[in-house]
């Protein structure tokens, strides 16, 4: 299924490298949870395991190593540690509790951070092979047409990013719509999340960071009360004018525009949407850039929230006059073949043997096994949800 460990989202590497750098020796812990609540997936336990197992033995090339150095934002000693790199199927414990599947991943975080996208995508196709191994894909082929022609009658500023990796159908379909939509409206889609596919496909990989890294600050900050901003100082520490769109969500929206203080709205190229409303939370960004004297045109929104390509529409008419805009949008291109796609993440539950939390703008993603700790946060930060 997955024979590349180049085949995940770019941030599992920008992230490595900032954990490698900064934090090479601090543990951490991630849990699966299956949204889903009509659908269980025990009965995948054995092949999950078996694909661990391979998984375990894949190691990067010499090709695919150039290929991250031609990136330019990847240092010497991170390749040299991606050089012998090999996922520890140790780290992953799976198992069958209350007759539902739990997977647990621990260890170094720099060495299991990437395990998320390689186990999100293997469950996702392992589970529709069993369930549809005989799925014509002419209704998803129609789809995506239907996409493209929507795409061609849009406004030429509108531009996309392939995001759907983690809950993709199948390797195989999330190719052939990525090199589709490059052949069909190259002058809308601008990248992929997937360094695989951007290398195979000559796209542009995209992508910085995620929760699990500013979660990760929970822990790592000197105080919790401004973890965010010193997560923000350490990336730029790291990749200097590179690589500068933040998450805003991992508390709520409101908390991380307090710590994003004028100089950091300055330096950071822009800011990514990822839950809550979007209307709401690109009305909040522009107040905050027009309270800091800065032109919003000179920066960038990028909106990665389920979305759709009529719900991405309707956004970019919205802000089109006030700011730039990019949309990342995944399972609606990479899972939109019919049967009803998983929602399934997995997600830092711990960091330094501490717990650590993910609020969001939508209460329904919140994520923390520590009660005290996340009422904690709620408190430090004023949130009511």
């Amino acid at each position: 299924m997955i024979h590349s460990l180049l085949d995940t989202d770019l941030y599992k590497f920008t992230m490595g490298q900032v954990f490698f750098k900064k934090y090479r020796d601090i543990d951490a812990a991630y849990s699966f949870i299956c949204r889903n609540k009509d659908v269980n997936l025990s009965f995948l336990k054995q092949q999950i395991e078996e694909e661990v197992i391979r998984l375990s033995k894949l190691k990067m090339s010499k090709d695919e190593l150039d290929y991250l150095k031609s990136l330019v934002f990847f240092e010497d000693d991170y390749l040299n540690y991606l050089k012998e790199f090999k996922l520890n199927s140790n780290n992953v414990d799976i198992r069958i509790e209350n007759e539902q599947l739990h997977i647990r991943v621990e260890g170094k975080m720099v060495d299991v951070s990437p395990w998320e996208i390689y186990l999100l995508s293997t469950i996702n196709e392992l589970y529709f092979k069993k369930t549809n191994s005989n799925l014509d894909f002419s209704l998803g082929r129609a789809r995506l047409q239907e996409k493209i022609e929507l795409i061609k009658n849009q406004d030429k500023n509108f531009k996309f990013m392939e995001f759907g990796t983690r809950r993709r159908f199948s390797q195989e379909w999330q190719e052939e719509v990525t090199k589709t939509l490059k052949e069909k409206v190259p002058e809308y889609l601008i990248g992929t999340s997937n360094v695989l596919l951007a290398k195979k496909l000559g796209i542009k990989p995209v992508g910085t960071l995620a929760h699990e890294y500013l979660q990760s600050f929970q822990s790592l900050a000197p105080e919790l009360e401004h973890f965010q901003k010193t997560a923000l100082q350490t990336w730029q520490d790291v990749y200097k004018n590179k690589l500068l769109i933040a998450l805003t969500d991992v508390i709520t929206t409101d908390a991380f525009l307090i710590d994003f203080d004028e100089q950091l709205s300055h330096d950071f190229q822009g800011l990514r949407h990822d839950s809550g409303d979007p209307i709401v939370f690109g009305e909040k960004v522009l107040a905050h850039y027009t309270k800091h004297t800065i032109d919003a045109k000179n920066k960038t929104l990028v909106f990665s929230d389920g979305l759709d390509f009529i719900k991405s529409f309707k956004i970019f008419n919205h802000f089109k006059e006030q700011t730039n805009m990019v949309f990342g949008i995944g399972t609606n291109l990479t899972n939109d073949l019919g049967p009803k796609s998983l929602n399934i993440v997995i997600k830092m539950v711990s960091c330094n043997k501490m717990a650590v939390a993910k609020i969001s703008d939508e209460p329904s993603k919140a994520i923390c096994e520590d009660p005290d700790f996340l009422k904690k946060l709620k408190t430090m930060f004023g949130v009511n949800q």
